[in-house]
């Protein structure tokens, strides 16, 4: 594979998102299609595919204040689907993220049992900052506004700035 493809998620991709990943989290760890569109005005989302358009991940941003990152984004959703994990595309969704908040301290909250997630965003420069208040999760920050670029030769295309 050489090329790889994302756009903007809109509203009408939200069910399809909820109905691919809604089995891979935890009820308490999952933002479902419903709290997308009431969250609609405060966050973005794209989804990452493969040449034939099969759907390989989604990922998610909030620009809403949060006690532990009241003036960042939050990285509220990532996710690598089940027949594309252990491949390495996590950081491509990770890097679709990036480039969405650059100049800005991000924060992430991850499940303390989720150890791939935990390995991939500590990779990349985020660092343990707290327990989340709820329990559930660890809260990460990070300042670093690149990511960066260890591609392999793969290219990355933007379809909404291509139309």
């Amino acid at each position: 594979m050489n090329n790889l493809y994302y756009r903007k998620l809109n509203k009408d991709d939200y069910k399809t998102w909820e109905n691919i990943a809604k089995k891979e989290f935890l009820d308490d760890d999952f933002c479902d299609a419903d709290y997308l569109e009431k969250n609609n005005d405060t966050l973005s989302g794209w989804v990452l595919f493969d040449e034939n358009k099969n759907w390989i991940g989604c990922c998610f941003i909030s620009n809403k204040p949060r006690y532990y990152n009241e003036k960042g984004v939050h990285f509220l959703e990532i996710c690598t689907f089940p027949k594309f994990r252990n491949k390495g595309y996590g950081k491509y969704l990770l890097k679709i993220m990036f480039n969405n908040s650059l100049n800005l301290e991000k924060s992430v909250c991850i499940n303390q049992d989720n150890l791939s997630s935990i390995r991939l965003f500590t990779e990349y420069g985020f660092k343990f900052f707290d327990n989340h208040k709820s329990g559930l999760w660890n809260i990460y920050k990070c300042e670093k506004s690149y990511y960066p670029e260890t591609f392999n030769n793969i290219k990355i295309i933007n379809l909404d700035q291509n139309n």
